[in-house]
């Protein structure tokens, strides 16, 4: 003989909807920021950097990986891209991001960096590969 599946909940039923759906909670994963819109922010904030001519992201384990890829950039451009970070964080300030910059010096990207893992790829400007 089937026993049949019962559609009345239960006290322990209703205890666990009413910690799964608690204001404390959806609260808490509301004022956490999409990481992916705002990397289309941190992209608006770099545009006006002469050298930046790639952003790359990839997300894992809740941490946001950032790389900022320039050519032959000066120290004062390198400065003006740090100040950019600092900007960042401060408008996203839950969003675990960690920044690297890497600088080409006219070698093409795939010999720095591996890009089959790279979740998100923003060009700014071509790439123009050493001779």
């Amino acid at each position: 003989m089937q026993q049949q599946a019962s559609n009345t909940l239960t006290e322990a039923d209703v205890r666990l909807l009413t910690q799964a759906t608690s204001y404390g909670a959806v609260a808490k994963e509301a004022r956490l920021p999409d990481p992916w819109l705002s990397m289309l922010v941190f992209r608006r904030i770099l545009e006006g950097v002469p050298t930046v001519e790639k952003l790359l992201a990839r997300a894992q384990d809740g941490e946001l990986t950032v790389w900022i890829i320039v050519n032959n950039s000066t120290e004062d451009i390198r400065y003006q891209i740090y100040d950019q970070e600092w900007e960042f964080m401060r408008r996203f300030p839950g969003l675990g991001v960690n920044f690297t910059l890497i600088d080409r010096e006219d070698q093409p990207l795939e010999q720095l960096v591996t890009l089959q893992d790279i979740d998100l790829q923003f060009t700014f400007r071509e790439l123009a590969h050493a001779v």
